[in-house]
């Protein structure tokens, strides 16, 4: 099997509000989530970090240190969840995702212009 890539925020959409996307991973063992963004207003921060699925609670809970930086200008930002990798920071974690994974982002001001994208790794 290969890498299967996914769009969850189009290129040039405004970001004017906190979200979160599912991402199903039937056999994905780890994600790559890349953050881009390209027009920031005001003094505008936005946060991203990544949540697995519990099945027995029927909530999503935290990956530990499964987060980008925050931003608070453009930029870009990749995050690579993958058992065994080594991990740095705001870079790379290492641990196996589950089943069903999410993305939250929470905006702080009023909005980024950017996109959001995330390889699901076999």
């Amino acid at each position: 099997m290969t890498n299967q890539s996914r769009v969850l925020v189009p290129a040039g959409t405004v970001m004017a509000v906190s979200a979160s996307y599912d991402v199903d991973m039937p056999f994905g063992k780890g994600v790559r989530v890349y953050l881009v963004t390209t027009a920031e207003a005001g003094t505008s921060t936005l946060d991203l970090k990544v949540q697995s699925y519990n099945a027995a609670s029927g909530t999503f809970v935290d990956i530990p240190g499964a987060s980008l930086a925050q931003m608070s200008a453009t930029g870009t930002g990749t995050l690579t969840i993958y058992p065994g990798i080594a991990e740095t920071a705001n870079v790379s974690v290492s641990d196996a995702v589950g089943r069903r994974i999410r993305i939250v982002v929470t905006l702080g001001g009023t909005s980024f212009t950017g996109s959001i994208g995330v390889d699901v790794l076999i």
